[in-house]
């Protein structure tokens, strides 16, 4: 929810950086505990990675990090083996990366539209 929140607010938080924002974690760490988390979990049981689908989704379409994006790509695709809506996630995850840095409207909108 806090890279979520982030992404949606973020033109508010840019303006305001040097003031602090009511000890909300930054997008970064946010992202960053949710990659840390979904390592472990696919290190220990892959079979939950179904559960945070879209926690992994979210955090790998706000990091910056190409290697973090890759390894998200691959999590999300082997997810596609549970079903239809996994495998349409990954196909947008993929399509919401090669278009470039995230708008999290425009974001929303791929993955609603079609």
């Amino acid at each position: 929810m806090i890279v979520y929140f982030q992404l949606c607010f973020q033109d508010i938080f840019t303006g305001r950086r040097n003031q602090k924002t009511n000890n909300i974690m930054s997008l970064r760490d946010a992202v960053s505990q949710v990659l840390e988390l979904s390592l472990k979990l696919y290190r220990s049981r892959p079979r939950l990675m179904a559960r945070i689908s879209w926690p992994l989704f979210i955090a790998g379409i706000a990091t910056s990090d190409r290697i973090y994006q890759d390894w998200v790509s691959i999590r999300l695709r082997e997810l596609g083996r549970y079903g239809q809506n996994y495998a349409r996630m990954s196909e947008k995850y993929d399509e919401v990366i090669r278009a470039g840095a995230p708008n999290i409207h425009r974001v929303i909108s791929t993955v609603l539209g079609s």
